[in-house]
């Protein structure tokens, strides 16, 4: 839920306007936190639904990630043409607003609490330091045998 909040708050920033460096720096901390939001949702999924309802949730969510992109860019292009250039831009970067808004409230009244899955589980600090996993993963891969 943070990084849904942080990317909705983010997109608000951007769609302030306030000069090109504010609306590339929103959209850089939008883009991280969309990040945060996205390589969580298939996780949560397995998670909260077992058996068929599983195979349904993973469906929707396929299902409505091929709906948000078909219709964002005939709608982008639609406030862009109704807006002029610069107000139909910087309202383009609030499509997804109403979507988080709905997001945060359902999630926080449906989704159970998070809990701990390992006793010692934490963040690797730095991954490609020395003795890190993304230092340790050139030696790992192999070439496949002709």
């Amino acid at each position: 839920m943070a990084g849904m909040a942080v990317s909705l708050l983010a997109g608000m920033t951007a769609a302030t306007g306030g000069g090109a460096g504010p609306v590339i720096g929103a959209r850089l901390v939008q883009g991280a936190a969309a990040g945060l939001v996205n390589s969580q949702v298939i996780g949560t999924i397995q998670d909260v639904f077992r058996g068929p309802a599983r195979g349904r949730a993973l469906g929707m969510y396929a299902v409505t990630s091929g709906v948000a992109v078909a219709l964002g860019p005939p709608l982008g292009g639609a406030l862009i043409a109704g807006l002029g250039a610069e107000t139909g831009w910087l309202s383009c970067l609030l499509l997804s607003a109403p979507c988080a808004v709905a997001t945060l409230a359902l999630a926080a009244r449906l989704l159970p609490p998070p809990r701990r899955t390992a006793k010692n589980s934490r963040l690797d600090r730095c991954p490609a330091c020395p003795g890190g996993p993304l230092r340790r993963a050139p030696a790992t891969a192999r070439a496949p045998r002709p």
